[in-house]
């Protein structure tokens, strides 16, 4: 697996063994990538949750009860059986015979995904950082064509896991240092003229969450389809945000007492086994990214893990209006 170690021009910062998973160990740039592809696929369900602190009912009643049939549109395509040829990629995908386990059978930019790595997608198997990197790459990908259909959306970014691992320096501790150029390759290079940023979390190579940062709302929550505790991923989190704006804009965060930190909800979807939590994180960064509200749960995970493979392999992933 490549360590993802800090390089000072490509973004791509990380610790000396950088590697996330005890599944497959992939390497992963800082997770930015190329525009998708026009070609679309079969969208994976998602449904979102309230992203802000509050919300005026009489002004946002109206958007958020689109957001809402909107998330009911994208989760139900979850329920619409695999096209012939849809099923065809993904059975040879999951359950191919021949070859190598470390054959690469998928890219998305400079994401790889070995066989081995791709029947993680089975059902009741644990999800390694190569599935994870890849498919958030392909949200990724979405996000620059969404943006570039409609040049009044702001752009979203979602990081590797290994941001994560490496501001924390592998445990030891807190160091900017280790993600200071990470920055670079978010759309447009300015973390701070972005709508959402995407923070996986690998805790302890046994369990998948996430925090997200809301931008312009000034707002940070952590999602765990286990609803762990996410404090320490918040603070992280806040800390960088003021070491950026310092670091990139010579001064300090104005108002940083504003910004709220939002531990899980009660109402984040939870999973019901201990294996599934990389298929709700992956489902997490689709809806929301997306602006939809969180309304899966766990019977649409076997689907979900269907879709995932699916727009790996294609390498796109489509929009449900």
């Amino acid at each position: 697996a490549d360590d993802g170690s800090d390089a000072a021009d490509d973004g791509s910062d990380a610790a000396n063994d950088g590697s996330d998973a005890t599944n497959d160990g992939s390497g992963a740039d800082d997770g930015s990538g190329a525009d998708a592809d026009d070609e679309s696929v079969t969208a994976l369900v998602v449904f979102p949750q309230p992203n802000s602190r509050s919300s005026p009912v009489t002004s946002e009643s109206n958007k958020e009860a689109g957001s809402v049939i909107r998330a009911a549109n994208h989760v139900s395509a979850l329920s619409l059986p695999l096209r012939e040829e849809e099923e065809l990629i993904v059975q040879n995908a999951l359950y191919g015979q021949g070859g190598k386990n470390d054959d690469i059978i998928a890219s998305v930019g400079a994401q790889t995904v070995q066989r081995e790595s791709m029947q993680t997608l089975h059902p009741g198997v644990w999800l390694g950082d190569e599935i994870m990197h890849a498919y958030q790459q392909v949200l990724n990908n979405r996000n620059a064509d969404l943006c570039k259909r409609n040049p009044l959306r702001k752009h979203c970014h979602i990081f590797t896991s290994f941001f994560m691992t490496n501001i924390l320096d592998n445990n030891r501790g807190y160091k900017y240092d280790n993600v200071r150029s990470w920055h670079k390759k978010v759309p447009g290079g300015d973390l701070f003229n972005l709508d959402k940023i995407f923070f996986p979390v690998n805790i302890s190579r046994i369990h998948w969450a996430l925090v997200v940062v809301y931008m312009q709302e000034k707002l940070i929550m952590y999602y765990d389809s286990m609803h762990g505790a996410g404090q320490l991923y918040l603070e992280t989190i806040m800390r960088y945000i003021e070491d950026a704006h310092l670091a990139m804009k010579g001064t300090a965060l104005h108002n940083a007492d504003e910004w709220d930190l939002v531990d899980c909800r009660a109402d984040t979807p939870r999973q019901e086994n201990d294996y599934d939590c990389g298929v709700f994180t992956c489902t997490f960064c689709d809806m929301l990214s997306l602006d939809l509200p969180l309304v899966f749960s766990q019977q649409d995970i076997s689907r979900c893990r269907e879709k995932i493979a699916l727009a790996i392999m294609k390498g796109v992933h489509c929009v449900v209006d």
